[in-house]
């Protein structure tokens, strides 16, 4: 058995460099840290916006449920949509998943920053403000 791509040398020594760096830079130490900490500002900005229902997620992948009410969780697609173009016109671009289309993805790179992380939540609460 085989694949037109399996095995191929070239793909195979990416793959090996690429996990010399991780583990060399520590990225997933920094994955846990920057999720934890970006986590915990995304909690802050759920208990001030009327419109987030949910934060769920681990290390670097999470999500940001918009609802239309708080109390009844019912999805808001529109008002994401709306956030979703607020938000690249203060220079973040940001997009939705999920059933409902009401879910943004939060899954920024492995070598994210402190200060590249909090610059993206404090774009990103600004832009909630203006919904």
């Amino acid at each position: 058995m085989s694949s037109t791509l399996g095995g191929n040398p070239l793909a195979s020594a990416a793959v090996s460099a690429v996990i010399d760096i991780m583990l060399k830079e520590k990225l997933a130490d920094n994955a846990l840290r920057m999720g934890e900490m970006m986590m915990a500002r995304l909690n802050e900005i759920q208990e001030r916006c009327p419109y987030i229902g949910d934060v769920r997620g681990k290390g670097l992948v999470m999500g940001v449920e918009l609802v239309k009410d708080k109390a009844t969780k019912e999805p808001a697609p529109d008002l994401t949509r709306k956030l979703i173009d607020v938000s690249a016109q203060h220079g973040l671009l940001i997009g939705s998943v999920g059933i409902f289309g009401n879910v943004i993805r939060i899954a920024p790179p492995l070598v994210i920053s402190e200060a590249e992380a909090m610059e993206s939540l404090e774009l990103f609460e600004r832009a909630l403000a203006k919904l």
